[in-house]
């Protein structure tokens, strides 16, 4: 079998295991980080649109392109019900397991597209259809695969239309950038980050007026057509109009922390300083502590919980780690956590990797701009995703520390800009195997943990389908 066939068949059975767990645990799944549940059903059966002042309906303020869809798809399919049904339920995950299989073709996509070796495409793509949180997303209705899907759409295309500067890429570009902020708010970041790329694209074409103009017109077109788009379809005109801000959420902000000191914020306190949460990675805690802790009294709370790397790293490799939604809460004397601690040493290396390909990227995008100065933003388009990497990495920071509860310390939130991070990683895979490409023993030692790590995966995500079934 030539190496191009054996390439093909192992991203076949990992896009096919991954297929399978994501649709087996949409259909045994029954529950949702938050209730987006009662957003479908009011438009389903009332057939309107709510809005964020519709008493007790906590979710009723997102952008409602997905429950919308969801409610369609249930009128056609299902009968309406005072209740959502557990019919109605597998058709509003279905909807997010298909958004997630198309999130995943577009990465393989993506990832041809990349001067990659085979070895590097395979792995990249293996640790991302199967990783738990993505997998798990997916299996529930809220409108988080459905911004993913179209962000990723979003960026792919942008890469494309810069590469090629072909007008249907502006448009697959534009229709994705609105899909993706009437999906979700952090759509809007997208936006924003695109509208930069384009800035700076045309600063760094001022010797050049042909590009100038041909930047700039690409520019206008997308804005005239996505601000009114998003603004009006959307929310975030009447938002902006009502509350002076687009960005709006149905809980109020939090003190800033202090530096050193720690202060708490109710009894969900995730934040409690700036150097508790943002500068410590508490590995020996997780191994301790493989679960999330709950406990209101800070007294009782476990180290890693305030972390914000830390929770956001157990938060993305082990499904059951953070006991959301509800009925996926497992008692901390439960075996299963000492799969976690197995996943979470193992899940060391890609994070190695991630973490060498973000030094990588960043140090040749800076030397790179000090070297070309504006004209580096022309020369090459490998550094809008390292824009779009820091750029969520700072909006983390800053919604954590607006919001300072343990339930926005989540990988969902970076999720969006998940073709950047691939990016990232693949940068960072290609530069390791090239050192390491020559010692058997570290070739075996590498592929063989990221096997294991992808068992381990695998074995994560079937227990709690058993335990939901």
């Amino acid at each position: 079998m030539s190496n191009k066939k054996i390439f093909t068949a192992l991203l076949t059975v990992v896009f096919l295991i991954s297929s399978v767990l994501s649709f087996l645990l949409a259909i045994v799944n029954r529950d949702a980080n938050d209730n987006h549940f009662k957003v479908i059903r009011i438009i389903a059966n009332e057939k309107r649109i709510p809005g964020k002042e519709e008493p007790e309906c906590l979710q009723c303020y997102h952008p409602k392109l997905y429950h919308y869809t969801a409610a369609k798809l249930i009128n056609l399919f299902s009968a309406s019900s005072t209740d959502m049904t557990d019919e109605q339920k597998i058709i509003s995950q279905m909807i997010n397991a298909l958004a997630n299989l198309a999130t995943l073709f577009v990465i393989y996509r993506f990832l041809l597209r990349l001067k990659l070796k085979d070895s590097t495409r395979i792995a990249t793509f293996a640790l991302t259809a199967l990783n738990p949180a993505i997998i798990g997303i997916s299996a529930q209705a809220t409108n988080d695969s459905f911004v993913i899907l179209f962000s990723t759409l979003s960026l792919f295309f942008l890469y494309s239309f810069l590469e090629k500067n072909q007008l249907r890429y502006l448009v697959f570009l534009t229709l994705s950038v609105i899909l993706a902020s009437l999906s979700k708010g952090s759509g809007l970041l997208i936006f924003f980050g695109i509208l930069i790329i384009f800035f700076l694209k045309i600063i760094s074409a001022y010797v050049n007026m042909a590009e100038l103009k041909k930047n700039a017109f690409s520019a206008l077109v997308f804005l005239l057509i996505c601000f009114p788009a998003i603004s009006f379809i959307g929310p975030y005109a009447e938002y902006y109009f009502a509350y002076g801000t687009p960005f709006v959420l149905n809980k109020p902000t939090s003190a800033f922390p202090k530096f050193f000191t720690k202060t708490y914020e109710g009894d969900k306190t995730g934040v409690t300083s700036i150097a508790d949460s943002y500068l410590t990675f508490r590995f020996f805690d997780l191994l301790r502590h493989p679960y999330l802790n709950r406990e209101a009294d800070p007294a009782m709370y476990s180290a890693n919980r305030t972390s914000l790397w830390t929770q956001l790293y157990a938060r993305t490799v082990f499904i059951q780690f953070e006991g959301t939604p509800k009925k996926w809460i497992v008692k901390p004397t439960n075996r299963i956590f000492d799969l976690g601690k197995i996943i979470f040493i193992f899940a060391l290396v890609p994070l190695m990797i991630f973490l060498y390909g973000m030094f990588i990227v960043t140090r040749k995008s800076i030397r790179n701009f000090w070297q070309k100065k504006l004209s580096y933003f022309s020369s090459e388009n490998g550094w809008i995703f390292v824009l779009f990497h820091w750029l969520f990495f700072a909006f983390i920071v800053k919604f954590t520390l607006d919001y300072r509860d343990f339930v926005t310390m989540k990988p969902i939130y970076l999720f969006p800009a998940i073709l950047a991070f691939v990016y990232v990683f693949s940068v960072g895979y290609e530069a390791l195997y090239e050192k390491i490409k020559k010692s058997i023993l570290l070739n075996y030692g590498l592929n063989g943990s990221i096997i294991i790590l992808l068992l381990l995966y695998i074995l994560d995500i079937a227990h709690l389908l058993e335990k939901l079934s």
